[in-house]
């Protein structure tokens, strides 16, 4: 069937969903866009298909000519009629609610379309406007429950680092070490396998949101991010795999909060990623576990890893000295207190009477002798605890 004029204005009578209201074009500009059909200032080819659903890179280019389409028209009106801006904005909003989704208003007070995914990712987290999910999205990096009007500059699948509470933040906490978000976080985790202050950020955060009363959804907001985490922990043992895990999801589902509760791809690839990571020796190091690399240091271990190793020498002497005075106390005792053998008595060993058993040369007099010592040397270690 060609597109004719009944198929021109059928497709301009067309209703979209328009913050949550079923939203049709003004009769003025339906009738303006028939005539300018008719006039041949635009065809079928400037038409979408019913069924596409067009990219926003897409919607962009279409609404710069329809921009212009909308111009011609009221020109070669008869009589001509003046161009109304509203109408202009109401066209995009159709036009881009027709083939990409529902438009609803964010926390700005502009039009946004709700994408197929945007919508998907809505529904599985219970949630009902975008600004609860920007405000998600801006708490989970900021580690604290904020405002919607933090939010201005949210755009779904996008880092939240564009949004006003994320820049704000940035420039008060710049160069003071607090502040640090989960991403930072993160980072650190990555260079240690430690995810113990990653825990605690969750903690924190999760009991900060049930005491807010900023927005209703952060009650339900914390239970989401104690259930990810959870499962995150019964599912992933080693540390750095879980930290790596986090990682990816980040990346995967950046500007989009937490769709799912596991996401059970990505952590099989981050336990292969860890695996890999200890094969060629990449892993973290109890270097830096402990502590950061001090300037100047050869082996650039941290002041804990420097105290542990002074602990474990003067342990070692003192373990050193007990072996010592027991191999003394064994000497006293075959020697018969005086350094030499007494009438009568020989080696049992190689029965020789110049020496006792404790001095024998022979190899089966070495071997006992390193018995005793190794033995005393574990009664001594023993005591040492």
């Amino acid at each position: 069937m060609s597109f004719d004029t009944a198929a021109c204005t059928a497709w301009l009578g067309a209703k979209v969903t328009i913050i949550n209201v079923e939203t049709a074009l003004p009769t003025r500009l339906v009738k303006l866009l028939v005539d300018a059909f008719d006039a041949g200032l635009f065809d079928e080819n400037d038409v979408p298909d019913a069924a596409d659903v067009l990219g926003a890179e897409d919607i962009k280019a279409r609404l710069l000519l329809w921009s212009a389409v909308i111009d011609d028209a009221c020109k070669q009106a008869t009589p001509a009629v003046p161009v109304l801006a509203s109408e202009k904005l109401r066209f995009n909003a159709w036009f881009s609610a027709l083939y990409q989704g529902t438009v609803t208003m964010n926390t700005s007070s502009k039009l946004v379309v709700i994408t197929a995914e945007m919508d998907a990712d809505l529904k599985a987290q219970g949630m009902t406007t975008i600004g609860e999910l920007a405000a998600f999205e801006l708490v989970l990096a900021l580690g604290r429950a904020v405002g919607l009007e933090e939010t201005e500059g949210f755009n779904h699948g996008n880092p939240y680092m564009h949004m006003v509470g994320a820049i704000r933040s940035a420039k008060v906490n710049k160069g003071s070490g607090r502040g640090k978000t989960l991403d930072m976080l993160l980072g650190e985790a990555l260079l240690t396998g430690d995810k113990t202050e990653v825990k605690r950020f969750f903690t924190d955060l999760c009991h900060r949101l049930t005491n807010s009363n900023l927005m209703a959804y952060y009650a339900r907001a914390a239970i989401q991010i104690l259930t990810f985490v959870n499962k995150a922990d019964q599912n992933i043992r080693d540390e750095l795999s879980w930290v790596i895990y986090l990682v990816e999801v980040r990346q995967k589902y950046m500007g989009r909060g937490l769709p799912v509760a596991f996401d059970v791809e990505l952590a099989i690839a981050a336990k292969e990623t860890a695996e890999e990571k200890r094969r060629k020796g990449t892993a973290p190091r109890l270097s830096d576990v402990h502590g950061p690399r001090e300037p100047g240091s050869e082996a650039g271990a941290g002041h804990a890893v420097l105290a542990a190793l002074a602990e474990l020498q003067s342990s070692l002497s003192e373990i050193g000295a007990r072996i010592d005075g027991c191999g003394k106390r064994l000497d006293r005792l075959e020697l018969g207190g005086e350094g030499a053998p007494k009438a009568g008595t020989k080696c049992w060993i190689c029965q020789s009477d110049a020496h006792l058993a404790a001095n024998c040369s022979t190899a089966k007099g070495k071997e006992l002798r390193d018995k005793k010592a190794a033995t005393a040397a574990a009664k001594a270690a023993a005591e040492a605890k």
